[in-house]
């Protein structure tokens, strides 16, 4: 417990904890993809709740391949305001912000965006080239607006976990074949960022621990990148439902204060069941576990 609660450092940022809020989508954008003052507070609430570094959910690169209608998109269009609303909010009570930023790949929903998913071998060189600048530019608006750092998602389905899945990516040109050749989009993408950002921002990843075939190969491949650290995931997280074991951890979605309250000694454990209802039961009410009452009450005398 006396080490959870002492600083730690992630590349060049220094965390006042070793509590982090791991990526989860949020499901507080408008149609249009654009974040809203809820979202921002969400986030501020874990980080007035002692977490030391928020991830935020996904943000997708290209506004045409949502992986749902609540995704926020990270473009030319995004409020930059809000955007600002959320780090401040999050450093004023000496917590780090990353946003995470993703492209939904065979996970686009087309009632959502007019399109069909894009799978790896739809995708022209071109169309490859203007995906690289897309995260290049997500990421240099993040760091405008005082991120402390991103994540670039490899994970859970989207779309540069199909590009390093040898089962969804079936491309037959350089960007297929070899885990080197479906890693090539993904370095092209992370030496972007590095060129749009600098060497001091910081940048980690988000990866498959079962989709790549190879993960310490996979792991080396990123640290010549230069990433900062990796998330270890999975692509089989919704089938293990009701395992209540730390296989990700579970606690800030029933409880944004659990940290608050496991730092002043009034809880000790989680109140989560592992159920994984938190996947869909925000689609029925304006909840995000099933064990909430309605939240949207507690938000009402918020001035927007």
């Amino acid at each position: 417990m006396d080490l959870l609660f002492t600083p730690a450092k992630l590349g060049t940022c220094e965390l006042k904890n070793r509590i982090v809020r791991s990526a989860t989508n949020e499901h507080l954008s408008d149609e249009k993809g654009q974040v809203t003052p809820l979202w921002a507070d969400t986030l501020i609430e874990l980080a007035k709740n002692e977490v030391g570094l928020v991830i935020t959910g996904h943000f997708c690169v290209d506004k045409m391949q949502r992986a749902d209608a609540g995704q926020p998109v990270l473009d030319e269009t995004t409020d930059e305001s809000l955007l600002r609303r959320a780090c401040d909010g999050v450093h004023r009570y000496g917590g780090k912000l990353f946003f995470q930023l993703s492209h939904s790949g065979i996970k686009g929903v087309e009632s959502v965006n007019g399109a069909p998913p894009k799978h790896p071998e739809d995708f022209t060189r071109e169309e490859l080239d203007r995906l690289v600048e897309q995260f290049a530019f997500a990421v240099k608006k993040c760091k405008e607006s005082g991120a402390d750092g991103v994540q670039v998602h490899n994970a859970h389905g989207y779309l540069l976990s199909n590009f390093l899945n040898p089962e969804e990516n079936l491309r037959t040109d350089e960007y297929g074949g070899s885990l080197e050749n479906r890693f090539r989009l993904i370095e092209r993408i992370l030496r972007a960022v590095r060129a749009a950002c600098g060497a001091d921002f910081p940048m980690i990843v988000k990866a498959d621990s079962n989709g790549c075939g190879d993960l310490p190969a996979l792991l080396q491949l990123y640290e010549c990148c230069g990433v900062d650290g990796a998330e270890v995931s999975g692509i089989d997280f919704n089938r293990r439902a009701g395992q209540k074991t730390p296989f990700y951890l579970d606690a800030l979605i029933c409880e944004p204060d659990f940290a608050a309250k496991l730092k002043s000694g009034a809880q000790d454990g989680s109140k989560c069941l592992a159920c994984n209802g938190c996947c869909t039961i925000y689609r029925k009410r304006f909840v995000r576990c099933v064990q909430h009452q309605d939240e949207i009450e507690q938000f009402k005398t918020i001035p927007w």
